[in-house]
C-alpha cells in the first residue's frame, strides 16, 4: 500500500480529515519565510490532537538550515515523530537528531537518472528517508510543480522514498501506476486558494488507497 503524506498542515480541521481518512504522515512546516509556516501554539494543538488518537499519522516537522538547538526544541515540544530536512544540513547535524529523518532531494529535469539514484541510495544507506521534490531556484519546495518522473522510474519504489512535487487528484493515478512510489507527498495539490481543503484532502487519500 502506497504511503501517504499530507504536508503543510496548519489547522486542526485539516489534521482531522487527514487522520480520519488514513494518511500515514502529516507535515508541519517550521521553515522561515514560507507561507505554510505554522505557529508553535497551533503545532502543539495539532500534535495533542493527533497523539490522542488510537491510530494516528506520524508527525513530520520540516526545517531548512536552522539552528540545531531550535530543531531539537521543536522535536521535543511538538513531540515530532520525524523531521524532513530541506537544506544543506551536514552529517554532524543529522547525527544529533533522535527521530526518523527524511532528506529532501530537489530534482531538475536536466539531472541525470544515475545521479538521482546515487543520491537516493546514499541517503537510504545512511538510514535516511527521501523526499523527491521539484527544484525551483529560491524555493525550499512545495511549489506545486512536477518534474520529469521518468528520472525516478524504478527508483521511487525503494522503501522510505516519497514522490512529491505537483501531485494532485488528476495525476496521482499515473504517478502510482507508472512509477510505483513507496510513498506520495502532497501539499499544493490539496489546497484551494492557497489553503488546505478538507474535500481535496479526503478525495486524494481515498484515490491513493483505491489504486
Amino acid at each position: 500500500m502506497t504511503k501517504i503524506k499530507i504536508c503543510g498542515i496548519k489547522t486542526i480541521e485539516a489534521s482531522k480529515i487527514a487522520a480520519n481518512e488514513g494518511a500515514d504522515y502529516i507535515g508541519l512546516v517550521f521553515v522561515d519565510g514560507v507561507r505554510r509556516k505554522i505557529s508553535i501554539n497551533k503545532a502543539i494543538e495539532i500534535s495533542n490532537y493527533i497523539n490522542s488518537l488510537r491510530v494516528a499519522p506520524k508527525i513530520v516537522g520540516l526545517f531548512q538550515n536552522q539552528h540545531l538547538n531550535y530543531v531539537l526544541d521543536i522535536i521535543k515540544n511538538i513531540n515530532l515523530d520525524c523531521v524532513q530536512l530541506c537544506g544543506n544540513e551536514n552529517e554532524d547535524f543529522i547525527s544529533s537528531l533522535n527521530v526518523k529523518i527524511f532528506k529532501q532531494i530537489r530534482v531538475k529535469n536536466t539531472d541525470k537518472k544515475i545521479e538521482i539514484e546515487s543520491k537516493i541510495n546514499n541517503h537510504l544507506d545512511m538510514n535516511l528517508g527521501v523526499i523527491l521534490d521539484t527544484y525551483k531556484k529560491g524555493s525550499p519546495g512545495g511549489t506545486g510543480e512536477s518534474f520529469d518522473w521518468n528520472l525516478i522510474s524504478g527508483i521511487a519504489s525503494k522503501e522510505n522514498t516519497f514522490l512529491g512535487g505537483g501531485l494532485n487528484i488528476n495525476n496521482i493515478e499515473k504517478a502510482i501506476k507508472n512509477f510505483t512510489p513507496w510513498g506520495v507527498d502532497v501539499s499544493t495539490g490539496v489546497e484551494y486558494k492557497g489553503e488546505k481543503n478538507i474535500n481535496l484532502i479526503s478525495s486524494f487519500i481515498k484515490k491513493v488507497k483505491f489504486l
